[in-house]
């Protein structure tokens, strides 16, 4: 029997891979790639800064929602 933790944990790393792939791909076309995230995803800032992205500041959308701003401009 699977348990809930490790059908979880299995499941996160299907998304990671898919985030790397994704980010491979894209790093493949762009060398300034931007992307934002809300405060309190925590797991997202994460993943973004080992993918090397960086911390930029606060954007705020058109209905004014802050989102947290990250960029990766090349390796």
């Amino acid at each position: 029997m699977l348990s809930v933790r490790k059908a979880r944990q299995e499941e996160f790393e299907v998304i990671m891979g898919i985030f790397r792939a994704a980010m491979e791909h894209c790093k493949g076309y762009a060398d300034n790639i931007r992307i934002d995230t809300h405060a309190e995803n925590k797991v997202m800032q994460s993943v973004l800064a080992k993918h090397g992205f960086s911390r930029r500041g606060i954007i705020y959308l058109k209905n004014g929602e802050p989102r947290t701003a990250f960029q990766w401009c090349g390796e």
